[in-house]
């Protein structure tokens, strides 16, 4: 009865879905979506509890499912429970998805386009007349595989001027039709495929058998060229990459939008997030204008000492490996933690996962040490048992010893993110009110001009004789002086996220899950084509290694911290070249909504604070607008 039931409740949602997308696929991802719920739930679906809907999302992140498949599928869930609470017309019924509960943060990637060299590897190994029209169609034309396989002969129309674009009557996504172009020496292949096929033929692109293409038939072939050019490669990567070249060739985001068939201009935005031509002008200007400044200072030389040896290397495991001390804890408070560690673990990068849990852990033992040290009748034993006074006593106890606010605060933030997961889940009734806490508001620390200064010269007279070690710590120096990045998103870097051909960097899930572009000056970019060529260089290589194995991060603090020292400019770190990065830019006239895409911030307050630093800027716009002021009064 409850099969039953639920088949009926999968028809008419699926009906729905075809009334309301005619003619997509939506009806059937949705239907899939949830039977892969139905086949870990055996009630009734006008049951599910939200504690059911926890224990599909574990199951699905256990099985090792990604978490934009996750959240997918909870989506999914949530517009059935949606339709189901509409249809029966109860108000008191609840839908027991929450997103805010069940959906984790998403990472917010950039499209995956192709560097113009990885272009011109792919065309170089494409022999097939067939296969070449495909890629130039996508290439050029900028159609998604579905419109690629819809393309009919009579759609093409070619002007008889010479040097007008060739036009092409695309169907795409509900049906809309839409005219794309094609510049005419990139159609010269496509035409003479075009000669050898019928004009009344159905399909323009067949199969060895002599039957239609299908789209997973062009990813084969799109897999396969990709395999022999070194280049992950699918039908969607190729639009991509003809949305960021009309984006660079400066079409408006208006043409552009309709050029690629998007019904909301956002959605073009986010196709041309890896051609932020602004941005990209802005740091050009701002860094050239910064080494014309250094040119007028004086660099400085005192003594230093010889480059430190690097550390011992050994790559992060791939499970979360808890410390003996932690097995001892009470069972109620190991277990809150390693749910809330075991909902975060698939949201941090693989490269991360270790070494997050663990600075989440120590943290948390730092908090719980200290409550169990204390006299007490009874210790506390489980989440539920704490109070606001039990933190309030932590809190002061820290500061006190001598431990910085901001400290103090990392802690209670780790303690108070399990505590909102456990309220969620519903194993402790309330989340207690955090204590009021007065952080203190100092500037960052940043390299002086006269320093940049020294480290570009001693750079500049390393370079002719580098040997490999010395060309690492350089291209680590260059990426992050020159491109603001933080030391986790220097050490991610893979090959295939390096473009020296056009002078980018493709930052993949940084801070928050968010991808980002950010750019190299010409001098960093020739540095690094030096480096490049002592380390092995497939596209899945990471960036920085050393004997073929990871960078880590004491490894790069002491190495920058040594470079530092060569240069004669202590206190060297990353840290230091990413707030010096931002005020360089800041003092040279860019804006702060470009900073702060460079820097990768969700929030405009948080680019603020470097801002403050800009002291030079401050006092060139201060002096501007006093002269005009003086101006108006004396009129």
């Amino acid at each position: 009865m409850t099969e039953q039931l639920n088949a009926k409740w999968l028809t008419k949602f699926k009906m729905f879905l075809e009334r309301k997308f005619p003619n997509r696929t939506t009806a059937t991802h949705y239907i899939s979506d949830i039977k892969q719920f139905l086949n870990s739930y055996d009630g009734s679906l006008l049951e599910v509890s939200p504690t059911d809907i926890d224990r599909f999302i574990d199951r699905q992140r256990a099985s090792g499912k990604s978490s934009s498949t996750v959240k997918r599928r909870v989506s999914s869930l949530k517009s059935f429970f949606e339709y189901v609470r509409r249809e029966q017309g109860d108000p008191i019924w609840e839908n027991p998805v929450h997103l805010k509960r069940h959906a984790s943060k998403q990472a917010k990637q950039l499209p995956k386009d192709l560097s113009n060299e990885e272009v011109k590897r792919l065309l170089d190994v494409i022999k097939s007349e067939r296969d070449r029209a495909m890629v130039l169609l996508m290439l050029y034309g900028g159609l998604r595989v579905g419109e690629l396989l819809s393309v009919k002969k009579v759609d093409f129309t070619v002007p008889k001027e010479e040097g007008e674009p060739v036009r092409l009557r695309v169907k795409g996504k509900g049906e809309k039709e839409r005219i794309v172009y094609l510049p005419q020496p990139s159609f010269e292949p496509i035409e003479r495929y075009l000669s050898g096929v019928g004009d009344d033929a159905p399909s323009l692109f067949t199969n060895h058998r002599g039957k239609p293409l299908l789209s997973n038939g062009v990813q084969w072939v799109l897999r396969r060229y990709g395999q022999e050019c070194g280049v992950s490669l699918t039908p969607h990567q190729l639009r991509h990459t003809c949305a960021r070249w009309l984006a660079e060739g400066r079409m408006p985001l208006l043409s552009l939008s309709r050029f690629l068939g998007h019904r909301d201009v956002h959605t073009t935005q986010r196709y041309i997030d890896n051609a932020d031509v602004g941005v990209r002008d802005q740091y050009q200007s701002a860094m050239t204008q910064s080494q014309e400044t250094q040119a007028t200072q004086e660099p400085v030389w005192p003594d230093v000492g010889n480059e430190a040896s690097a550390a011992v290397r050994r790559d992060p495991p791939d499970r979360f490996q808890a410390p003996p001390w932690f097995q001892d804890w009470p069972a109620p408070i190991r277990r809150g933690i390693l749910d809330w560690l075991t909902q975060r673990w698939p949201e941090w990068k693989p490269s991360r996962r270790q070494s997050n849990a663990a600075r989440h852990l120590y943290a948390l033992r730092a908090f719980w040490q200290w409550q169990w040290d204390q006299p007490r009748p009874v210790p506390l034993q489980e989440w539920g048992a704490l109070r606001l006074s039990d933190i309030e006593a932590f809190t002061s106890a820290e500061l006190k010893r001598g431990l910085k606010a901001k400290t103090v605060k990392s802690t209670l933030d780790r303690v108070y993110a399990v505590l909102r997961f456990l309220v969620d889940r519903q194993q402790v009734e309330t989340l207690l009110p955090r204590p009021d806490m007065l952080l203190p508001d100092s500037l960052p620390k940043h390299l002086q001009p006269q320093e940049l200064l020294t480290i570009e010269t001693f750079v500049a007279q390393q370079l002719p004789t580098a040997n490999p070690t010395t060309l690492l710590n350089i291209a680590l120096y260059y990426i992050l002086a020159h491109s603001g990045l933080r030391i986790s998103e220097c050490l991610d870097l893979r090959m295939r996220d390096v473009d020296l051909s056009f002078g980018r960097l493709r930052i993949v899930a940084g801070k928050d899950n968010k991808d980002r572009i950010v750019y190299l000056t010409s001098t960093a970019t020739d540095a690094l084509k030096q480096y490049v060529v002592t380390v092995p260089h497939t596209p899945n290589d990471l960036f920085f290694s050393i004997d073929e194995r990871p960078l880590t991060y004491s490894t790069a603090y002491k190495r920058l911290r040594a470079f530092g020292l060569s240069a004669g400019v202590p206190d060297l770190s990353p840290l230091c070249l990413r707030h010096t990065f931002a005020t360089t830019l800041l003092n040279n006239g860019i804006s702060i909504t470009a900073l702060r895409k460079l820097m990768g911030h969700e929030n405009l307050n948080t680019t603020l604070i470097y801002a403050r630093l800009a002291d030079t800027t401050v006092r060139h716009q201060y002096l501007q607008a006093m002269q005009n002021v003086t101006k108006n009064v004396s009129n």
